[in-house]
């Protein structure tokens, strides 16, 4: 069953809004929490995901989604405060992959499905961007390979980190985990982005396939 509003403002009481996925904070903000996520989602998609709709022409009033002008005028502003925003310098230092689990571990509380984050940083670990590109089942996410570079790409950063959840506690990386862990990072230097980590995380636990020697070793983080 879908959650409803009242249980996504709870939610937002409980843990802030830095602690909401995407399709949460879609809901809570265009429709106060009254509707539901899988709605949200599906306007996400449609839209772009939020680096679209923050980075690039997404004009409401053309698009195929039903705004209304009271609406577009609330995303017009929106849209122009976080794009004030992103020239400010960024708070978060991801220095480490604790560091890293700290920024996304709101985002994974209570998902009963596998879902897989990307989050880009630029030369001096500061974080640029953090998206949620693809959900799947209790067992596997899926997603596109390139939906894991197109932020890197738009906000021009050289460095992403990848997570993913696990349903159960188990979180050794699984044969598919490590093929994809290569396939992306090999990709990624084509691309001129390295691939800093990949993390496995489960509610209040997480693995760093950095720290297990899977990833190419660095001087620092």
């Amino acid at each position: 069953m879908l959650k409803k509003g009242p249980s996504l403002i709870k939610k937002w009481e409980l843990y802030g809004e830095a602690h909401l996925s995407n399709e949460e904070l879609w809901a809570l903000f265009w429709e106060n929490g009254r509707q539901n996520l899988g709605e949200a989602k599906a306007q996400l998609d449609a839209a772009g995901g939020f680096s679209s709709l923050m980075h690039s022409s997404f004009d409401p009033m053309t698009s195929n989604l039903k705004f209304s002008k009271k609406k577009v005028f609330l995303w017009k502003i929106f849209q122009e405060i976080i794009k004030r925003q992103s020239t400010y310098p960024k708070k978060h230092i991801l220095n480490k992959p604790e560091k890293i689990f700290d920024l996304v571990k709101g985002d994974f509380l209570g998902k009963n499905i596998e879902i897989c984050m990307v989050i880009g940083r630029n030369k001096n670990k500061e974080c640029m961007f953090k998206e949620e590109i693809g959900s799947g089942d209790s067992q596997k996410v899926f997603c596109q390979t390139r939906d894991v570079f197109r932020s890197s790409l738009i906000y021009n950063v050289e460095e992403f980190i990848l997570v993913h959840n696990h349903s159960s506690p188990f979180l050794a990386p699984s044969k598919e985990d490590l093929i994809t862990t290569k396939t992306i990072q090999r990709i990624g230097t084509l691309l001129g982005l390295e691939m800093i980590d990949h993390l496995i995380v489960h509610e209040e636990n997480f693995l760093s396939l950095y720290q297990l020697g899977y990833l190419r070793q660095r001087e620092s983080y």
